[in-house]
């Protein structure tokens, strides 16, 4: 008879066995001699289609033996299936379901244990076991489903079944060994609504046995299917349902311990927990006990959690993080961080509510410690250790707390290694930090000697602060080396090196008077002067080499803990590179210090590929044109030490990016010549095999943009090749050398500057491409403003006919750009000053002050809140001096130059440069006539020898525009102006010429009325 109603199950109560005689002669009816034998058998169990021994759906693994297929071998298996059918069946009986004797229920029982004791049945044992469990629940409960299912009248329970009839212990833990996933979890919950269903409210259903089996499987669907069945039974619970034995924080704690110990951090696939409070199942659990706790706390304080629950569960999740550290995005990470700090704050408010078996301990704050101390940090890292100090404090402050949390130095240290790690460090970040010590410093005045709760319970913050062997810092509140050398750090990075050579001096200090524990070494010594090398003042270089020299003293003593090392000394080269503008002798010191690193035998001052790192680019801050020869010397130097066996001086690719931008940026004629060349080098070395010389998009970009700025006639061209070489690179495998924005950008320039005749059409060509690549999925590729802008000029710069037409169409294009959301194409400025160039330099336009006059009210009324600069008034004046046709046209020219001389006037924050006074009198020279105009020249002429802007280029031009007899009175000379020189003239002539921060007078309204 099918029994698709019995698919469901629960456990029940102990009741004494009866003899193994009885149990020997029922199974020999049946032709089997004894229970031995039963177990030898490798019986293969079949049935007729109508028998539904199976539970639902369930994909069979690979050995799954189909009963539906099997014939049986021999007689025995034939009649152990005819036995278990027999015992299944609840028809052809003489008794009524609930009321079977005593002898029958011990044959169901001891043929559950047969199929599964020898482990010999594999799955058609373990199916028909869960059949025959299923069958006892059913007498237990009497027969309730099939009552309800109007097929039999209610006969009672029968008592006499007991718990351990069931074997459900060793059913449970063969099923966890034979299904997985979601096939397990539903054979479970199936056993678990056959309780349901057959028990009557008069028996206890065995939630928490069964939720006990589950727990001992180690498994992650055991833990699945026991957080079900825990989730219905409180849920039931909560309802009022009657229950004899309620769930308590021991069976809730249980459940977590079978989390951790099946090794589960996430919920297998396909499952929904019945919490949804975390992704962690631990955690999950635990905030589910939290949840129902708060709600109810006095009502519920049967599960309300303690210490070892949280502890439990924060130690799960700093292994889980252990595990995830390499693998895991930064974002989980640090939810995970974020998570166990939850806990523990949630686990201190429900102590203060009352609860003192949730007191945390020390173990709780330094693992929850540990967990803020791993990568990736973040700032509310910082701000969470201080919090946890604070709670630490404040809970060992009271005398009726069991344990001992008073933070030791270690504790602080963490906290303070914290602050240190935050990205924004300023003066209030300090006096944070400095607050921290002082608590230490207090505590450990009240401190009585102590020893921790365990050991080793707190990892170390990093080797950078290692402590000295010694220390007293796993005990002792006392701030110590690493204390103040984490301090130290604080205030390098807020930039405030004095405040951290103070506090190495008190540290000197403290350490002549006996302390010990706080006696500087090499670390606190080289982090202040990492803090001066930080800095911007110009004493860099005075300071560090005071502290060097201090250095120097104290090992002389005998202090050989704080003598500097290569770290040391690389590091004054590095705050030298700081001073290098300000001092030219800034890289000649810097050189200096490493003949004396290579003079001394110690390796430990052996100067390394980073020192000539350093060397290289303090030549280049320095802006010396010696600078470029410097560093292809110490580029071959590096090679010459490395082959004679200094593998300390191996070259890397960023010693020569470092040299490429040297060369780049000394100014000298051929630096972009040299600077490809160094490329070539590193391509020909890294071909040949040397993977530490890769060139990168550093190294081509910087040469690129070398030859943007050299303005060699061929520098578009090479700078195409190159960016073309990294678009062939990328595309072959190598993805970080795509060229981008920049990258093109500076080709851009690099065409307008070499002013070749193609210039303008391959500029637009580029942007073509950026646009290309953009499509084809290229990062950071896009044109911006600066693309554009340098496109313009690069038409402006062609001699083009088309030049201003062509320059327009990118113009327009640009803020057609912006005004669809393109914030990176919004028109700047130089923009506007690129389109004065071109309709300058404009071949085909005439009427050029007419163009100019649009753009420049266009630029005023724009909504980009643009404002015209110096150069934009000079660029428009120049656009407007290059205006052809007749007088008339000239005039109104003209008039333009001078409304652009007025409002310049009239701008306080502008004053004319030297520029301006050359762009002015070349619009003079092109639209006045000497004799028609002289009055409007003798204007001009007063209002610039006043303004004191005459240079040699001006007065050239005035000597050959105005007629001698007037420069000459003016001059109140009848000497030849042309033996004259700009040194010959007037001071108050040419007072600013050479002074440009230094502006001449104001242009007064009368006078420029007057013109």
């Amino acid at each position: 008879r099918s029994l698709s109603h019995c698919t469901r199950a629960a456990p029940l109560h102990l009741h004494p066995s009866v003899s193994s005689r009885q149990n020997k002669r029922v199974l020999s009816d049946y032709g089997i001699g004894s229970i031995n034998i039963v177990r030898s058998l490798s019986i293969k169990i079949t049935t007729d289609s109508n028998d539904s021994l199976q539970d639902d759906e369930w994909k069979a693994p690979d050995d799954y033996e189909d009963s539906n297929r099997f014939v049986p071998r021999n007689e025995h298996q034939r009649k152990l299936i005819e036995y278990t059918k027999s015992l299944i069946s609840t028809e052809d009986r003489n008794y009524v379901v609930g009321s079977y004797p005593i002898t029958d229920i011990i044959q169901i029982s001891n043929c559950i244990d047969s199929w599964i004791a020898s482990g010999e049945h594999r799955y058609v044992g373990a199916q028909q076991a869960e059949l025959l469990v299923k069958r006892l629940i059913m007498e237990r409960g009497g027969g309730r489903s099939l009552v309800k299912d109007g097929k039999m009248e209610f006969g009672g329970g029968n008592p006499e079944v007991s718990w351990d009839m069931y074997h459900l212990e060793s059913l449970i833990l063969w099923l966890n060994g034979l299904y997985h996933g979601k096939d397990f979890i539903d054979r479970i919950l199936s056993i678990m609504a056959s309780f349901e269903e057959e028990y009557s409210d008069s028996i206890e259903i065995p939630y928490k046995s069964i939720v006990s089996i589950l727990c001992k499987c180690d498994t992650g669907h055991a833990s699945v299917a026991a957080e079900q069945i825990l989730h219905q039974y409180e849920t039931k619970a909560l309802s009022g349902s009657s229950h004899f034995d309620l769930s308590t924080t021991e069976t809730y704690n249980n459940l977590i311990t079978s989390w951790v110990n099946a090794d589960q951090s996430f919920y297998p696939s396909g499952y929904t927990p019945a919490y949804q409070h975390s992704h962690h199942p631990p955690a999950n659990v635990l905030s589910e006990i939290l949840y129902l706790y708060k709600q109810n706390p006095d009502g519920l304080s049967r599960i309300r959690p303690d210490r070892i629950t949280f502890n439990m569960v924060i130690s799960s999740l700093s292994n889980h993080q252990r595990r995830e550290q390499l693998t895991a995005s930064s974002e989980y990470l640090k939810e995970v961080k974020g998570l166990a700090f939850n806990l523990l704050k949630s686990m201190i408010e429900v102590y203060k509510e009352g609860n003192h078996l949730c007191a945390p301990d020390i173990v709780t704050f330094s693992t929850v410690l540990n967990m803020l101390q791993r990568e990736p940090s973040c700032d509310e890292d910082g701000h969470r250790a201080c919090e946890i100090l604070n709670d630490m404090i404040e809970l060992s402050s009271s005398n009726s707390y069991e344990h001992d949390v008073i933070p030791a130095a270690k504790h602080f240290n963490v906290g303070l290694g914290l602050i240190a790690r935050q990205k924004q460090i300023d003066r209030s970040v300090v006096e944070q930090a400095k607050e921290l010590v002082k608590k230490m410093t207090e505590l450990a005045e009240q401190e009585e000697p102590r020893i921790t709760d365990v050991e080793n319970t707190l990892e170390s913050f990093s080797s950078h602060y290692s402590q000295p062997d010694g220390n007293s810092s796993e005990t002792s509140s006392e701030p110590d080396v690493v204390t103040y050398n984490t301090l130290i750090n604080i205030a390098a990075n807020a930039e405030m090196p004095e405040v951290a050579e103070e506090i190495l001096n008190e540290m000197i200090e403290r350490a002549n008077s006996g302390e010990s524990s706080v006696k500087p070494n090499i670390i606190s010594f080289n982090t202040v002067l990492n803090a001066w090398s930080k800095s911007k003042k110009s004493i860099i270089g005075t300071k560090s080499s005071e502290i060097l020299n201090t250095m120097q003293k104290l090992s002389e003593r005998g202090d050989f803990h704080v003598k500097p090392d290569n770290v040391s000394l690389t590091t004054v080269i590095n705050s030298l590179i700081k001073s290098s503008r300000m001092t030219r002798a800034a890289p000649v010191q810097a050189e200096a210090i490493i003949q004396k690193m290579n003079e001394n035998k110690d390796d430990i001052f052996r100067p390394d590929t980073i020192t000539y790192t350093s060397l290289i680019k303090c030549w280049s801050e320095s802006g010396r044109p010696k600078a470029a020869s410097r560093a292809e010397y110490i580029i071959e130097l590096l090679h010459k030490r490395f082959d004679e066996g200094h593998r300390e001086c191996k070259p890397d690719s960023r010693a020569y990016n470092v040299a490429l931008n040297a060369i780049a940026k000394s100014g000298v004629s051929n630096c972009a010549q040299r600077a490809q060349a160094l490329l070539e080098r590193m391509k020909s070395r890294y071909y040949a095999g040397d993977v530490d010389i890769a060139p990168n998009i550093y190294s081509f970009s910087t040469v690129i943009n070398a030859w943007s700025k050299s303005g060699d006639p061929d520098a578009g061209r090479k700078a195409e090749e190159l960016l073309e070489t990294m678009i062939k690179l990328h595309e072959s495998g190598l993805n970080d050398m795509a060229p981008n924005t920049v990258t093109f950008s500076s080709c851009i320039n690099a065409w307008s500057r070499s002013k070749h005749k193609d210039a303008g059409r391959r500029a637009t060509a580029l942007l073509k491409q950026m646009d290309e690549l953009d499509n084809k999925g290229y990062i950071n590729i896009k044109p911006n403003i600066y693309s554009f802008t340098s496109a313009i000029e690069a038409w402006s710069n062609s001699s083009d006919p088309n030049c201003l037409d062509e320059a327009s169409a990118i113009f327009e294009l640009a803020k057609m750009r912006y005004k669809s959301g393109e914030e990176d194409s919004k028109p700047t400025t130089q923009t506007y000053n690129a389109m004065f160039r071109a309709i300058g330099q404009s071949p085909l336009e005439k009427a050029k002050h007419v163009r100019a006059e649009q753009l420049f009210k266009e630029m005023a009324q724009s909504e980009n809140g643009l404002k015209p600069n110096i150069a934009t008034y000079n660029t428009y004046i120049n656009a407007c001096a290059c205006t052809e046709g007749d007088r008339a046209f000239k005039l109104a020219a003209i008039r333009c130059v001078f409304d652009a001389l007025t409002e310049l006037q009239e701008n306080a924050r502008l004053k004319p440069d030297n520029y301006t006074w050359p762009a002015i009198w070349k619009a003079c020279m092109r639209l006045l006539d000497v004799k028609q105009d002289m009055q409007r020249l003798n204007m001009v002429f007063e209002l610039c020898t006043r303004s004191g802007a005459i240079n040699e280029h001006v007065f050239n031009n005035l000597r050959n525009f105005l007629p001698t007899p007037y420069l000459q009175k003016k001059l109140n000379t009848k000497q030849d102006v042309f033996t004259l020189t700009a040194s010959d003239l007037p001071p108050e002539w040419t007072c600013n010429v050479k002074l440009k921060r230094q502006r001449g007078e104001s242009i007064s309204n009368d006078s420029v009325n007057k013109l």
